[in-house]
């Protein structure tokens, strides 16, 4: 990918997290929803996100591919709004931006007494109090059977090293799992992208040891 383009989709990316937080820093949206959103593949938002994390334009927890603006990301996004013919810091000039895959996102250049609507309640992010306290619900229901299973195991293996180990996953999915119901919308979305990133991890690793048997 080109420079100037890179520089682009990180622009487009980092106003989406703006856009859909509301510019708010305690907001953490998930990334695979902004990305999935603006028709980018994992090998094009990897980068982009180690690089405004790195940055510290945005902020990421690990293993939940939840991210959130930082204040030095909103000085960047509106600068570059309030600024559309100049280049940023770290971006291009929005004038020369071609947004082809940008969806229910905008970039407003300067105008006199000029007003935008976007109407954003279909969006995936943490204030949708529908299919996030759902997905949030079943990430909680997910991780207290988790925490049961590990629970059992315990007895199984004795209290050595194995059995400490099942206990501290157990006791870290119980966590996960009340906070999950007691706070779904928020918590609970933190819970279903790690359980998301767990199976994918899973599967990558699966894949690679059918592959190895192959050979």
């Amino acid at each position: 990918m080109a420079l100037e383009e890179t520089k682009k989709k990180r622009l487009e990316y980092l106003h989406k997290v703006y856009d859909v937080s509301k510019a708010n820093p305690f907001t953490y949206v998930s990334g695979a929803a902004l990305a999935k959103d603006l028709g980018f593949n994992d090998n094009e938002t990897q980068p982009i996100v180690h690089y405004l994390d790195k940055e510290k334009l945005i902020q990421t927890i690990p293993f939940t591919g939840s991210v959130a603006i930082t204040h030095d990301g909103i000085k960047q996004v509106e600068n570059a709004m309030e600024n559309p013919s100049q280049p940023t810091q770290y971006f291009p000039p929005i004038n020369v931006i071609k947004v082809d895959s940008m969806v229910n996102s905008q970039i407003q250049q300067s105008t006199t007494s000029s007003n935008q609507f976007q109407d954003n309640s279909k969006e995936i992010k943490l204030g949708n109090l529908t299919e996030s306290k759902k997905k949030g619900y079943m990430a909680g229901i997910f991780s207290i059977i988790i925490a049961v299973i590990f629970g059992v195991m315990v007895f199984q293996f004795g209290w050595g090293t194995t059995g400490q180990i099942m206990t501290a996953i157990s006791a870290l999915f119980s966590i996960l799992g009340i906070g999950s119901l007691l706070k779904p919308e928020s918590i609970g979305i933190l819970t279903s992208e790690f359980l998301d990133n767990i199976g994918r991890k899973y599967d990558e690793d699966d894949r690679d040891t059918r592959r190895r048997r192959r050979q």
